[in-house]
């Protein structure tokens, strides 16, 4: 019994591992379509006169805060 099971997990870790390495598992690109649109004064200034809401996420090179995310 602790042989079959012991040899399940083993095969199970095998095929993962296989899949892994396969297909990487790379997020998105993220798309106007997602709600993100790459800043510009113009995209900005659109947005404003369409009435919507808008979240500019600012981030700094120089903040480890800002850098662990």
């Amino acid at each position: 019994m602790a042989r079959a099971i012991g040899s399940a997990c083993l095969i199970s870790a095998i095929v993962v591992g296989w899949r892994a390495r396969e297909s990487p598992q790379t997020p998105p690109p993220l798309t106007a379509r997602d709600g993100v649109v790459t800043w510009s004064p113009a995209a900005l200034a659109s947005l404003r006169a369409q009435g919507l809401p808008v979240f500019v996420d600012v981030t700094a090179d120089w903040c480890i805060t800002c850098l662990s995310q």
